[in-house]
C-alpha cells in the first residue's frame, strides 16, 4: 500500500473515503448516545445506594474527550495521522472492554475515560486528513458529506442502544464499543495512507505557541465563534429538551424519536451544502443559512407566545439541526484554510473552543428555566444572532 496520499486538490473525495471518515468520527456520538437509555439500569447494578451516580459515566467520557483533544492535535502534526488515530482507536477498544466487564462504577468510569481519550484521535484526525487532501470550498463540500452521515448517528444510536438493552441487557450495549473500534481500526489501517507531509516537533512550549497562533487569526476566531454559538443552540435542546417535552408537552417518551427525525433534517442540509458550496461559496451559504435560521426561530418564538405550543417548538428544534448542516463544513473549512501545515492543532483548537464554549453556554439553560420552551427558543435566537454577526465579519471566499 502506498504511504503517501494524493496531492492537495487533485481529486474529489471518494465514497470510500467519505464512508470511512464518517465511521471514524461517529466514535464520539456512538459513545455518548447509545447508552443513554441504559443509565437507570447501570445505576441500579453498579451504584445501588445512589443510582443517580450513573450519570458520571457521561461526565467521565466528556471530560476525558475535552482535555485530550488539545493534546491530540499537536501529536497529529508531530507523529503523523496514522499512528495517532490507530492508537486512539486502540484506547477506545480497551476502554469499551473495561466498561463492558466493569464490576464497579469506579472501574466503569475509568473505562469511559479511556474511551473519551481514544475517541479524540479519530474525531480530530479525520478533520486533519481532510484538510491535508482538500482546501477551501472543496474541503467544505467533503466535510459536509461526512457530516451528512455523521448527523444521523445521534438520532439512531439511542434507539439502537434501547433495542440491544431490551434483547440482551445493558452490558451488551457496551460490548458494541470495542467491536465498533476494531472495525474502524482495521478499516483505517487497510484503506487510509499517511497524509501529513511536514512534521512539526512537539514540546510543551510549541504546543501552547501553536494554539495561540490559531487563535490570533481573525478568520479562525470568527469561524470558531459561528460553530460555538450554533453548537450552543443545539446543545440547549439536548440538555433542556427532555424536560420541556415531558413537563410542558407531556410527550417525554417520544423525545428520542423526535430527536432522530430532527437529525435527518441536519443530514439533508449537509447534503444540500455539499452540492452548493463549490458554486456559491462558504461565506455566502453561512450568511444565508443563519439569516433564514434567525427568521424561522423568531417566528417559532412568536408562535409559542400566541399559543401554538408544540408545533412552534418542533419548528425551532428542526431548524437548529438544519442550520448545523450548513455551519459545520463551511466553518471548519474557513477556520483551517490558513493552517495547511498545522491542521491537527487547528482542528483540535477549533473543536475544543466551540465544544467547551457551547457546553458552558447551554448547560445553565435547563437549570435556570426548567421546562420553559420560550426561554429555550429565546436562547436559540440570541445564539443564532451572535453566529450571524460573526459570519457578517468574514471576508467572502
Amino acid at each position: 500500500m502506498s504511504v503517501t496520499s494524493p496531492a492537495l486538490g487533485e481529486e474529489r473525495a471518494s465514497l470510500r473515503f467519505i464512508a470511512l471518515s464518517a465511521f471514524l468520527v461517529s466514535t464520539v456520538a456512538l459513545g455518548i448516545d447509545m447508552m443513554l437509555a441504559s443509565l437507570p439500569e447501570i445505576g441500579v447494578a453498579l451504584s445501588p445506594a445512589d443510582p443517580a451516580r450513573a450519570t458520571l459515566v457521561m461526565g467521565s467520557f466528556f471530560i476525558a474527550l475535552g482535555v485530550s483533544t488539545l493534546f491530540v492535535g499537536p501529536l497529529l502534526d508531530a507523529l503523523g495521522r496514522r499512528p495517532v488515530i490507530l492508537g486512539g482507536l486502540g484506547l477506545y477498544m480497551l476502554g469499551g472492554f473495561v466498561s463492558w466487564t466493569a464490576p464497579t462504577l469506579e472501574v466503569m468510569l475509568a473505562g469511559r475515560a479511556l474511551m473519551g481519550v481514544g475517541a479524540a484521535a479519530p474525531r480530530i484526525g479525520v478533520q486533519a486528513i481532510i484538510r491535508d487532501r482538500f482546501e477551501g470550498r472543496k474541503m467544505a463540500a467533503t466535510v459536509s458529506l461526512v457530516m451528512m452521515i455523521f448527523t444521523l448517528v445521534p438520532g439512531i444510536a439511542p434507539l439502537l442502544g434501547a433495542w440491544i438493552e431490551a434483547l440482551l441487557g445493558w452490558r451488551a450495549v457496551f460490548a458494541v464499543f470495542p467491536i465498533f473500534g476494531a472495525v474502524g481500526l482495521i478499516w483505517f489501517a487497510l484503506q487510509q495512507p499517511e497524509t501529513l507531509r511536514t512534521r512539526r516537533p512537539f514540546s510543551p512550549r510549541s504546543w501552547g505557541a501553536q494554539i495561540m497562533a490559531c487563535l490570533r487569526l481573525p478568520v479562525f476566531r470568527r469561524a470558531a465563534a459561528i460553530q460555538l454559538f450554533v453548537f450552543a443552540s443545539l446543545y440547549g435542546f439536548l440538555t433542556a429538551g427532555p424536560a420541556i417535552f415531558t413537563e410542558r408537552f407531556g410527550i417525554g417518551d417520544l423525545y428520542h424519536y423526535l430527536f432522530g427525525a430532527a437529525s435527518i433534517t441536519g443530514a439533508f442540509a449537509s447534503f444540500v451544502n455539499a452540492r452548493l458550496v463549490e458554486r456559491l461559496g462558504m461565506v455566502r451559504l453561512l450568511r444565508a443559512s443563519l439569516v433564514a435560521y434567525g427568521l424561522v426561530v423568531g417566528l417559532s418564538l412568536l408562535g409559542l407566545v400566541v399559543g401554538l405550543g408544540l408545533p412552534a417548538f418542533f419548528v425551532a428544534m428542526f431548524s437548529g439541526f438544519f442550520v448545523l448542516g450548513f455551519v459545520i463544513g463551511n466553518a471548519q473549512a474557513l477556520g483551517l484554510q490558513p493552517l495547511p501545515d498545522a491542521a491537527g492543532t487547528g482542528s483540535a483548537t477549533l473543536q475544543a473552543v466551540s465544544t467547551l464554549g457551547a457546553g458552558a453556554l447551554a448547560i445553565p439553560i435547563p437549570l435556570l428555566f426548567t421546562g420553559s420552551a420560550e426561554a429555550m427558543v429565546t436562547a436559540q435566537l440570541l445564539f443564532g444572532a451572535v453566529a450571524l454577526w460573526s459570519a457578517l465579519l468574514l471576508t467572502p471566499d
